[in-house]
């Protein structure tokens, strides 16, 4: 059973990542707490997490603030996502459900999705593709590296045509998938890694502001 902790982290952490909670914008631990109907100690604790995590700064006597996101945290975690998701598109060739990538195939070519909708089936097969691996470590680094990645995916959803771009290259990941041939769909991931970072780092300038 959820604990009041584990409500307010995951209360919060979901405004952060989908970006209600701005990077820099000061939180209102008040108005957190009145909303869950909870003590100040759980909100307290659940920044304590989230700040391990880097989605919070937390600075004495100015108040608890949303992480910025910096050319740092990106290069950072584009230096993680970089040689582990091809690996586990790679990998998730001769593993993934025919069934689950046709899925994710119909949703990257379904007109009629809002860009909220796509940018969630954009993280969804990510992370789909991360639990086909089973494997608990690789799972714990990139249910971490994803939740700061949503942020950019949100972000980057401003810049013109990024979302048709990636769709399309979602797709052709998709396709190798299908196809079983590891080598393509590891390709193909390393090329959408460095597209996604350079949308990365144009989306820091709408962010910071």
């Amino acid at each position: 059973m959820p604990t009041s902790k584990d409500e307010a982290y995951t209360y919060i952490k979901n405004k952060i990542v989908t970006c209600e909670y701005k990077p820099n914008q000061v939180l209102d631990l008040n108005e957190i707490q009145n909303a869950l109907g909870v003590s100040r100690t759980p909100v307290r604790d659940a920044i304590a997490a989230l700040e391990q995590e880097n989605l919070v700064t937390v600075l004495p006597r100015r108040g608890v603030l949303v992480t910025a996101i910096t050319p740092k945290e990106i290069a950072d975690i584009y230096a993680v996502r970089e040689v582990l998701e091809p690996f586990i598109a790679h990998r998730a060739a001769q593993m993934a459900d025919p069934e689950k990538l046709q899925y994710f195939r119909d949703k990257f070519t379904d007109s009629s999705l809002s860009v909220a909708e796509l940018n969630n089936y954009d993280q969804e097969f990510h992370w789909y593709l991360v639990t086909v691996l089973n494997n608990p470590y690789l799972t714990s680094t990139m249910n971490l590296i994803l939740s700061h990645n949503m942020r950019f995916i949100i972000l980057g959803g401003k810049i013109p045509k990024r979302i048709d771009t990636s769709n399309q290259e979602h797709l052709k990941i998709i396709d190798a998938l299908l196809a079983r041939d590891s080598d393509k769909a590891e390709k193909l991931m390393r090329q959408h890694m460095s597209k996604a970072a350079e949308s990365a780092y144009m989306s820091m300038s709408l962010s910071n502001g």
